[in-house]
C-alpha cells in the first residue's frame, strides 16, 4: 500500500519542488524494507528462485559498472574475467545480490584509508578425495568468483560468525547483519560453497564456488508491444480495502478500465454476470471464504481461455505445476511495484509464457 500509493503520488506531483524529493525519499525506504524481507526469506528457505542457464561475466561487468558509479575515488577497482567457462545455473538477481553484497562489504572495510576491490573469475576442480579442494563440493567442475580487498581485515572470531544472520561490525544503522547470511544461502541453494581469508590489517578475500554449466548462446529478449490506453479491463480482487482502492488507482492511470472487487464471492458474482467483460483477472491467494487458487477453478470453468494473474505474500505452498493445473498464467510476490505490474499484464495478455 505505501509502495503504490506512493508511486502514485509521484505521478500526480509536478517534476519539479520539494515533493518530488520526499516522496523518492520514501520509496527508497520502501524497497529497502522490501530486499530486508526478501533477503530473510533467501536465507530461510532452500531454494528461493528457479535457475536457469546464465552467463556470470556479464553480471560481473553490471556490477562493477554500478559499483565504479558509486565508489569513492579513493578505491581502484580491478577486474579478471579472463575465463574459458564462465556458464552458471542460477537467477541472474542471485548472483547480483551475490557479488553486490560482497563488493558492497569490500568497500565498506576500505572507505577510510582507500584500497584496492579485486574482482576475479576462475576454475576450480574439485577432485573425489580431499587434497586442496573442499570437503563439502561435490566431485566437478566449478567457477570460482574472488573478492578481495585491502581494507581492515577480521580476526578470526569475527570470521567464525560473519554468516550468521543479524551478526554485523558495523555501527548501529549501517547494516542489518542480513547481507552475508543472504550471500550464504544464495550460494548453498546453488549447490556451492563459499570460504574467506583474512587477517587483522591485511584485508580479507571471500571465494565463491559455484558448479559449471555448458556454454550456451545468448538470446536477445523479444520485444513485446505496448498496451494502448483502454485496451483491456481488468479485475481486481483482494480483500483488503486499502489494497483495492490503491491497485485499482493504479491500474487506471496506467490506462486500463478496472473492476475492484472485495472479496472472491463477489468477484464470482460480477464474472457469472458477464464473463465476456473482463480480459484478465488479478486476484490475491488469500482471502476469507475462498482462496485466489479455488477463485480461479471457478473463472475458468465458466471461461477456459480467461488469463488469470495471481498475487500473494507467503509462496510456499504455491508451485509451478500448481499454478499450471489450475490455468493461472502468472505469480507476483507482493509488494507489485507500477511497472512490475503493467509488464505482467503486458506478458499475459500478449501470450508470452
Amino acid at each position: 500500500v505505501m509502495i503504490g500509493c506512493t508511486e502514485l503520488a509521484v505521478v500526480k506531483t509536478p517534476r519539479e519542488g520539494q515533493s518530488q524529493i520526499y516522496l523518492s525519499k520514501v520509496l527508497e525506504a520502501c524497497n529497502r524494507a522490501t530486499k530486508l524481507v526478501n533477503q530473510i526469506l533467501t536465507f530461510s528457505r532452500h531454494s528461493e528462485k528457479e535457475g536457469h542457464p546464465i552467463q556470470i561475466s556479464s553480471i560481473i561487468k553490471e556490477v562493477i559498472k554500478q559499483l565504479r558509479a558509486t565508489l569513492p575515488p579513493n578505491i581502484e577497482v580491478i577486474q579478471n574475467l579472463k575465463t574459458p567457462r564462465d556458464v552458471v545455473v542460477a537467477d541472474p538477481t542471485q548472483i547480483h545480490q551475490v557479488l553486490m553484497n560482497l563488493c558492497t562489504n569490500a568497500a565498506h572495510s576500505m572507505r577510510d584509508r582507500g584500497g584496492t576491490l579485486d574482482i576475479r573469475l576462475g576454475e576450480f576442480t574439485q577432485k573425489e578425495r580431499a587434497g586442496g579442494g573442499m570437503p563439502q563440493l561435490a566431485a566437478g567442475q566449478y567457477l570460482r568468483l574472488s573478492v578481495r580487498d585491502t581494507g581492515h581485515g577480521m580476526s578470526q572470531p569475527t570470521m567464525d560468525r560473519i554468516f550468521e544472520p543479524f551478526f554485523t561490525t558495523k555501527p548501529s544503522g549501517e547494516g542489518t547483519g542480513m547481507g552475508l547470511a543472504m550471500v550464504h544461502g544464495i550460494v548453498t541453494s546453488l549447490k556451492g560453497a563459499i570460504t574467506v581469508e583474512s587477517r587483522p590489517g591485511e584485508g580479507s578475500t571471500f571465494h565463491v564456488l559455484l558448479p559449471a554449466a555448458a556454454r550456451i548462446e545468448i538470446r536477445q529478449e523479444e520485444t513485446l508491444p505496448p498496451i494502448g490506453p483502454g485496451s483491456a479491463c481488468v479485475m481486481f480482487v483482494d480483500d483488503e480495502k486499502d489494497i483495492v482502492t490503491m491497485e485499482a488507482r493504479m491500474l487506471a492511470s496506467l490506462g486500463f478500465h478496472p473492476v475492484a472487487a472485495h472479496s472472491a464471492e463477489d468477484a464470482l458474482r460480477l464474472f457469472t454476470a458477464d464473463p465476456k467483460r473482463f480480459d484478465i483477472v488479478i486476484t490475491d491467494q488469500i482471502m476469507p471464504g475462498m482462496s485466489g487458487m479455488e477463485l480461479a477453478r471457478e473463472l475458468i470453468a465458466i471461461r477456459p481461455d480467461l488469463p488469470i494473474i495471481l498475487c500473494t505474500g507467503f509462496s510456499e505452498a504455491i508451485s509451478p505445476q500448481c499454478l499450471s493445473d489450475v490455468g493461472i498464467r502468472k505469480c507476483l510476490l507482493k509488494p507489485v511495484t507500477m511497472r512490475v505490474l503493467t509488464e505482467t499484464i503486458q506478458n499475459v495478455l500478449s501470450g508470452k509464457p
